[in-house]
């Protein structure tokens, strides 16, 4: 439902035949890509580990790439369908179509959630914050950032905005940014140039 392009490495054998590992189809392919650089290239490289809520802001200086979700025509639609949900939910005795509401109105809030990063930066960590789950964070050195890769959603079938890290240990991590319009996204785009972390 969200895959959109996939992520992943390709080996090419003495005998030329191909094989190429997706990321999205093997749990261990970061670990595989890590093995097959110290193979070929002997080269070792150590697991990034994520700083969950260790970065204070206060004492850092960041720039911030966000928008309000409020304003966001797919985020207007999902707290409709949400509300409606509930009000079903609330307003008849629990029964068996209640519970399959229930289901849906979880799913459906589990996606409003997947669909509202944001972003903050400064020369030294790309954190990464949710408006929903508000007091999470996640930041990431960009010393150990090997790739970013940026998505604009208008060009993607009315996807939202998405950002893919790609670790130096070949981790990858995707956030969708459905609150961010094109100025702000483009601006963000710039700045992590300047940063020199290869982009595409």
């Amino acid at each position: 439902m969200f895959r959109d392009y996939l992520e992943g490495a390709k080996i090419v054998f003495k005998n030329n035949r191909a094989v190429c590992i997706y990321d999205d189809f093997y749990s261990n392919a970061a670990d595989l890509k890590v093995f097959l650089d110290y193979k070929l290239n002997n080269k070792i490289i150590y697991t990034v580990e994520e700083k969950s809520g260790e970065i204070n802001n206060q004492d850092l200086a960041f720039d911030s790439y966000k928008g309000n979700p409020f304003f966001s025509l797919r985020n207007i639609s999902s707290l409709m369908i949400i509300a409606v949900m509930f009000k079903v939910i609330i307003v008849k005795s629990l029964s068996w179509s209640d519970l399959i509401l229930f289901i849906f109105l979880s799913c459906h809030t589990v996606i409003l959630i997947y669909f509202n990063y944001y972003f903050e930066m400064n020369d030294d960590y790309i954190v990464i914050k949710n408006h929903i789950l508000f007091w999470k964070k996640t930041a990431y050195s960009t010393k150990d950032i090997r790739e970013i890769v940026l998505r604009h959603g208008g060009s993607q079938r009315g996807k939202p905005n998405s950002l893919k890290i790609i670790l130096t240990d070949y981790k990858v991590k995707s956030y969708y940014a459905t609150s961010i319009n094109e100025k702000t996204w483009l601006k963000f785009a710039k700045d992590i140039k300047k940063l020199k972390i290869k982009i595409r």
